[in-house]
């Protein structure tokens, strides 16, 4: 384990705002409320998105100076590598988006193109399962208070219990009606 200093816990609370608060909303955005909010539903998801990227950036820039000041290897450790990976997945995402955007046609009806839309979501879901597990592999890693393993899962059972049933919701009113 690490010990945690004012720069570690930067490093957390920044990667908790970008993953645990800007991406489900991002997320919730995509999957609900396109209808509801009509062409604002795109620019909320954007700005989510963007303002998530880019406090991982700063959080992994955080992380990495700190840890190389301890002369430790930043990817010694499963926080490090999975919190790698979800950079990177991070980065190819918005880009999977971006073309989905750009090669959209309304009248394509129900039959969504895997390359790039699916792949744009597959990407963005598996990315932020990724941020639930590393979230406890940080806390593991820092050796943080008790505490947190109550307070983090509370807040992650919300977010998938909110989801769960806006999905429910949706199915119930079918597949092409929006939640709200």
């Amino acid at each position: 384990t690490i010990t945690y200093n004012t720069k570690f816990i930067a490093h957390g609370v920044i990667m908790f705002i970008a993953w645990m608060v800007l991406a489900p909303a991002a997320i919730f955005t995509g999957a609900f409320l396109r209808r509801r909010l009509r062409a604002w539903w795109f620019r909320i998801h954007v700005t989510c998105t963007v303002s998530a990227i880019l406090l991982t950036l700063l959080g992994f820039i955080i992380s990495f100076h700190e840890v190389a000041l301890i002369r430790g290897s930043h990817f010694a450790v499963p926080h490090g590598i999975v919190g790698l990976i979800m950079i990177i997945m991070s980065l190819l995402t918005p880009v999977f988006g971006q073309m989905a955007n750009v090669t959209y046609k309304p009248d394509r009806g129900k039959k969504i193109p895997l390359f790039p839309d699916k792949l744009h979501w597959t990407c963005g879901y598996t990315t932020y399962c990724l941020s639930i597990v590393n979230v406890f592999l940080g806390l593991w890693t820092f050796n943080v208070p008790f505490y947190w393993y109550i307070i983090i899962p509370v807040w992650i059972v919300t977010l998938i219990s909110l989801y769960i049933v806006s999905l429910v919701l949706k199915r119930k009113r079918g597949w092409g009606s929006e939640l709200f």
